[in-house]
């Protein structure tokens, strides 16, 4: 392991105790996001997953949604408290996986919050395999809390790193392992999407689209280097586990990754982008990390690190 070139060295990354509260207080805002709404779903067509054994068509009941409301609320409390976790996350996951199961049972599949639901799924096995091992684990209280917390991070980075590995992985198997060469027939399915965009608002919508689809058709191996950098960048997310530099280079990446497929299919990626800005890049670290180098410079005169060696940056 230690023949391997510094930044390729996994590290077993610390957080201090503001970055968890910051990312913490961040997915709060994204599961209040979350919040249960009266839905218009009042049947189970074509049911998808849980739907097969459990009719989730109670949630269309006002007063199960009020009721709902408040307990998701009162766990969204608790998790920006960072206390009862092994409690808090069951529940938020049970309503978020309901919610999606009843909209996913309609005939069509909808992905927007894949992501996001799968992080707080992840975070929950995180929470009970702290509670029931790590705590038998470490006997010292301050010390439990703060590794249930960097657990509770890696395990968010590994559900994400996961998402877009099984992206790239998907890709290639349904293509038979020729997905980058069929790269060009995108223009097809961009055609289709900018007219589903007309016919929702019928008005042209904006972005490049049209220009995308016609640079495509003249430029197809262009094309295919260009989106082929996406699958490779999918394929080798797992190496934002490495360190803090592999997580941010990886998070920027993707997040250009996504802001070009906004504008060119129109399609949000809102959760993706917010997780990618909040857990891989993390955009406060750097800063508190550049203002302690200068700090550091200025006191001594000398280069020297900002944060200890654990912490991930070099």
């Amino acid at each position: 392991m230690n023949r391997l070139p510094a930044w390729f060295r996994p590290v077993n990354v610390r957080y201090e105790w503001w970055e968890e509260w910051v990312m913490r207080l961040a997915f709060a805002a994204l599961l209040v996001r979350g919040m249960p709404e009266v839905t218009h779903f009042t049947g189970q067509p074509v049911p998808n997953g849980l739907a097969h054994w459990m009719d989730f068509t109670f949630l269309s009941d006002p007063a199960v949604v009020l009721w709902l409301r408040w307990i998701y609320g009162a766990m969204i409390g608790l998790y920006v408290l960072g206390i009862w976790r092994m409690l808090s996350l069951p529940v938020l996951a049970a309503v978020l996986v309901s919610y999606g199961t009843l909209g996913n049972s309609q005939g069509a599949i909808n992905h927007i919050t894949q992501i996001f639901v799968l992080v707080v799924l992840g975070q929950m096995v995180s929470a009970w395999h702290s509670g029931l091992w790590l705590r038998r684990r470490i006997t010292d209280k301050s010390e439990y809390r703060r590794q249930a917390n960097d657990n509770l991070i890696h395990a968010t980075l590994q559900v994400m790193a996961a998402v877009y590995v099984v992206s790239g992985l998907t890709k290639l198997i349904n293509s038979g392992g020729e997905w980058i060469w069929s790269v060009p027939n995108l223009a097809v399915q961009f055609a289709k999407n900018l007219d589903m965009a007309y016919y929702n608002t019928l008005q042209t919508p904006e972005g490049g689209t049209v220009a995308v689809i016609a640079w495509i058709a003249e430029w197809p191996n262009a094309a295919r280097l260009l989106f082929g950098t996406g699958l490779v960048l999918e394929l080798f997310a797992f190496l934002a586990l490495l360190r803090r530099e592999w997580a941010a280079l990886m998070g920027l990446s993707l997040l250009l990754m996504h802001a070009t497929i906004s504008h060119i299919m129109h399609l949000g990626f809102f959760y993706n982008k917010i997780l990618l800005l909040v857990f891989f890049i993390n955009i406060p670290f750097w800063i508190v990390c550049v203002a302690r180098r200068i700090a550091n410079r200025q006191e001594s005169g000398t280069r020297r690190p900002a944060i200890a060696p654990e912490s991930g940056a070099l």
